[in-house]
């Protein structure tokens, strides 16, 4: 079944793989993504939170929120820091500047 959703590159990607390869989910994802040129490693994650942007489009809970699930992909080691980095990443990337003057002046100390 799923072989029908798949383009001819992909096809020839599975076909490739070893039996054991194809069985182990993570695996085939790794495989996957290097053959597709695909980075997902903990250093694409950090460049993304740290570049991450509210963008015209997004309402201040989509910002957050895409911020609070970047996050431990690219710190996963400190978790004990993440309100305050969200917060410091939150303030730096938000774009309607009526609420960023309110959230700096109300100074908060937790996401």
């Amino acid at each position: 079944m799923v072989q029908y959703h798949m383009d001819e590159a992909m096809v020839d990607v599975l076909s490739a793989l070893e039996v054991e390869e194809a069985d182990d989910y993570d695996k085939l994802k790794s495989t996957q993504f290097r053959v597709f040129g695909i980075n997902n490693s903990e250093e694409r994650y950090t460049k993304e939170f740290i570049n991450r942007r509210q963008r015209e489009n997004d309402s201040v809970e989509e910002y957050a929120d895409h911020l609070k699930r970047l996050l431990p992909k690219a710190f996963p080691q400190l978790k004990d820091q993440a309100d305050g980095i969200l917060l410091q990443q939150f303030e730096a990337g938000i774009r309607q500047d009526m609420i960023k003057f309110t959230i700096l002046r109300s100074a908060p100390d937790s996401f």
